[in-house]
């Protein structure tokens, strides 16, 4: 007997408009009790992520940059954690972005054996397990690692994996090619397999590789885990979240809301240039470091455009771009919603309205972000609510915004400039420039150029 969905509850809504009511009034992060950056595993069979696969790894979830403050200090490596009281100040970064570089998201290899990617070492480490049966041939599984960001994000970390896991999915599915993506399946199935509970560890989607994708065979001898904190805490709210979110969806699609009518602003025609692995390692986050320079409408052209074309998926349907225009050569400042099927903008809302930079500045919940000097707010609507049917298609929806998430700042790079993602703001105010109705907005992502960083930053390559 199939099991009744669950719709969104009223606490799913919560994580997307005001996140910051999502804990408890006592909430408090123990920053000496962190995870490791990594998941750690020991006592496994290793191999080096070689070839066409290991290109693939290492431009998505590897750890390709380390960074350290200005002020200098200590670094939490697996082995050596932070100062006891302090968040590291020397970070681990990988070449996609991550909600406060978290990176729940993990990555296993299943074919002939099933492995896990070390994102730290760029190996394979053998699970001394086979594949089974709900599994391609040769394939990828993404799972979110819950302990990695309920730490310091606590509920909203629910919401918050789910889009990390989504940017991930996002750069697989852009250098598998020929790939085919799966979210509905038997997670408890899968998870056997990969020698998951489900509960600290669960599996969002497989990636299905072409066959002749070379994977190891499996040894006899299982790795173990190996946890820093002492204690890893869960809540009520989080675990009856993710409960309903392991339910199978019912037939249907999310009503999109209605796009607007009449003449828009045509773009550029956008470039057919696809991003380099250089891009892909080149990202970077502004945070307060826009300079205010304008942008070329090309540019813009080309983030949504290549956006529009990555959400072409079916846990996609029912999402909307809609961008904040700062400063773009020849673009009037002001709300718009592209429409992909025509390349062009439709003024929403307050529509040609000059104060976009103050309005999003003042949405936003901590001033980590000059959002008033970027060149253009490129922002992801869904429908919100109880217009999206279930927890499942939730789940997948907060996916598909990753995916949007990861080609921004990807094409943001290719044309020179930096994006910064941001999924805590008040989207009421946002929406509320947006004339929006039907529509929620569920992240928005800020783009322009950007002075360099204090920061000291080093590249590290595969061995």
């Amino acid at each position: 007997m199939r099991t009744a969905p669950v719709p969104v509850t009223a606490d799913a809504e919560l994580l997307r408009t005001d996140p910051r009511a999502a804990n408890p009034p006592d909430w408090r992060v123990d920053w000496a009790d962190g995870p490791w950056p990594v998941k750690v595993l020991t006592g496994g069979v290793r191999r080096p992520a070689d070839g066409w696969l290991g290109r693939l790894l290492f431009h998505t979830v590897a750890v390709s940059r380390i960074r350290a403050d200005a002020h200098g200090g200590m670094a939490a490596t697996p082995g050596r954690p932070a100062p006891a009281g302090h968040a590291s100040p020397v970070m681990l970064r990988r070449p996609v972005p991550s909600g406060g570089s978290m990176y729940p998201a993990e990555v296993y290899v299943a074919g002939d054996g099933v492995h896990h990617y070390d994102p730290y070492r760029h190996e394979l480490v053998d699970l001394g397990r086979r594949s089974g049966p709900g599994l391609p041939p040769v394939c990828l599984v993404l799972t979110n690692r819950f302990w990695k960001n309920f730490y310091k994000y606590g509920d909203f970390a629910y919401r918050l994996g789910a889009v990390d896991v989504g940017v991930a999915l996002g750069r697989i599915l852009r250098l598998a090619g020929t790939a085919t993506l799966w979210t509905a399946f038997d997670d408890a199935g899968i998870e056997a397999v990969l020698g998951l509970d489900g509960a600290d560890e669960a599996v969002y989607a497989v990636v299905g590789l072409p066959s002749t994708t070379p994977v190891p065979p499996s040894a006899s001898r299982s790795p173990e885990v190996l946890e820093r904190s002492r204690h890893v805490r869960r809540s009520v709210r989080f675990d009856a979240l993710h409960r309903a979110a392991r339910r199978a969806a019912p037939a249907g699609e999310p009503a999109a809301a209605p796009g607007p009518a009449g003449p828009g602003l045509p773009l550029p025609a956008p470039s057919p240039t696809e991003p380099g692995f250089a891009d892909m390692l080149a990202r970077t986050c502004a945070g307060a470091r826009f300079d205010g320079r304008t942008a070329d409408p090309g540019a813009l052209a080309d983030v949504l455009h290549h956006t529009a074309a990555a959400l072409d998926l079916p846990i996609a349907r029912g999402l909307s771009l809609y961008v904040a225009v700062h400063r773009v050569t020849g673009v009037a400042g002001g709300w718009y919603r592209y429409r992909p099927d025509r390349h062009d903008l439709v003024p929403v809302g307050a529509g040609h309205s000059g104060d976009t930079g103050r309005v999003l500045q003042r949405a936003l919940f901590a001033a980590s972000l000059n959002i008033e000097l970027a060149a253009f707010t490129v922002h992801i609507g869904a429908p919100a609510g109880d217009r999206c049917p279930d927890m499942r298609r939730w789940r997948e929806q907060q996916m598909a915004v990753g995916i949007a998430v990861e080609a921004i700042t990807v094409r943001a790079t290719t044309a020179g400039l930096s994006g910064h993602p941001v999924l805590g703001f008040d989207v009421g105010r946002v929406e509320r420039a947006y004339g929006l109705t039907g529509d929620g907005i569920q992240a928005q992502v800020s783009v322009g150029s950007a002075r360099p960083g204090l920061n000291w930053e080093v590249s590290v390559m595969p061995r």
